[in-house]
């Protein structure tokens, strides 16, 4: 029933009623005003004709503003439009593609690592030769070239405030350069065998370092080892995810987190079948991503609770990640391609083309800019249409 409906139902039953009130008291009084008992029942039927006579009034005044609030009259220049009859509809899947890549190929050996500064404006990649080369992002020029290694570079990575280059390889070393003019700022030499994986903590206090089968985590100050991690597993990769408290560890079958100053693991936050080759973490450290082999182990995973990103068409077997700083994508290697995925819907957004060459390093740089480092010593360069 609507609001119309029950006030023409009020003022029916007042009228009504106070009809009745009307007939009880003069009815009565008629017929036996005489009697005192008659007296009082006709004062009452007089009384109750006074206060639905109010009521009948006072309804209409009560009732009829909140039936011109609920239905206001129609607008007369045109239709009514609302949420739903305006047919709004969700926003469409985000759309984003990449041109053909830009080539710098000055290195005379594969590339095999990149890093890109804090700031975005340089990036650096070490090759197979044992050079690294720096250069400009936003004009592609060429900064420097360092003679870094005896052999293979492994890892370059810069400190979080930009002003020291590191880079690992084969003599066993970590290499250390200021980046205000490229001099040699020392070198850490704590290793037994090839270092193939470094990474600084947050506030750049610490810097781990995979070598062997064994982590060490080293005081940047006085460089000195304060911390080792060991596996009965073969340990494949880490990246810190904090400040200097937690590693993120992977075995070949498993990833998990490391508490470095309990000096233990504290949570697994992967265990399968498959294999894991390196895991990579988004620059925020929510998400990190495993590459590796099987159907199980290659997935994106969130950092807090390790569970899977769905992502449409994933592939089976992986090779490198990256992750973009700022626009949640994920940029995969898969075959002779680089997938991108936007990580909110889990949709591809573009496959970036490899042809014959194979990928050995990935970066996302400002803007959505993918950076890849290649077989045929070239790094290529794919910037957003």
């Amino acid at each position: 029933m609507d609001e119309a409906d029950r006030l023409s139902s009020i003022v029916a039953a007042a009228v009504s009623m106070a009809a009745l009130g009307a007939t009880l008291a003069f009815g009565l009084r008629k017929g036996t005003q005489d009697e005192p008992a008659s007296r009082l029942r006709t004062a009452l039927g007089a009384l109750a004709f006074v206060l639905l006579a109010v009521i009948a009034v006072a309804a209409p005044i009560m009732v009829v503003p909140r039936v011109w609030a609920a239905d206001p009259a129609p607008d007369k220049t045109g239709p009514q439009s609302t949420p739903s009859s305006a047919g709004i509809s969700p926003a469409p899947p985000r759309q984003l593609r990449w041109n053909p890549p830009e080539l710098w190929t000055n290195a005379a050996d594969e590339i095999s690592a990149l890093a890109l500064s804090p700031n975005g404006r340089l990036v650096a990649a070490g090759d197979s030769g044992g050079f690294v080369w720096v250069y400009d992002l936003r004009t592609a020029d060429l900064v420097r070239e360092i003679r870094a290694d005896s052999d293979y570079i492994e890892d370059v990575t810069f400190t979080p405030d930009g002003t020291t280059l590191a880079a690992a390889g084969w003599d066993k070393k970590i290499r250390l350069y200021t980046t205000a003019d490229w001099s040699t700022a020392g070198a850490i030499s704590e290793f037994r065998t090839t270092v193939k994986e470094i990474t600084y903590s947050g506030n750049g206090d610490s810097i781990a370092a995979l070598s062997g089968d064994e982590i060490k985590i080293i005081d940047v100050g006085p460089r000195a080892v304060y911390d080792t991690v060991e596996d009965v597993e073969k340990l494949k990769s880490m990246t810190f995810i904090d400040s200097e408290e937690t590693l993120l560890v992977a075995d070949l079958r498993s990833v998990r987190l490391w508490d470095v100053d309990a000096e233990q693991y504290t949570r697994t936050l992967f265990s399968g079948t498959g294999v894991v080759r390196e895991i990579h973490a988004s620059p925020d450290r929510r998400y990190f991503g495993i590459s590796g082999y099987g159907s199980d182990s290659p997935r994106i995973r969130d950092t807090r609770t390790g569970e899977v990103v769905r992502l449409d068409g994933q592939p089976a077997s992986q090779g490198e990640i990256a992750f973009s700083a700022h626009t949640n994508l994920v940029a995969v290697e898969s075959e002779d391609s680089i997938v991108v995925w936007d990580l909110p819907s889990g949709h591809v957004l573009d496959t970036l083309d490899l042809g014959d060459v194979n990928l050995d390093a990935l970066e996302f740089g400002p803007g959505d800019t993918i950076i890849a480092g290649c077989s045929d010593h070239v790094v290529r360069v794919w910037t957003p249409e």
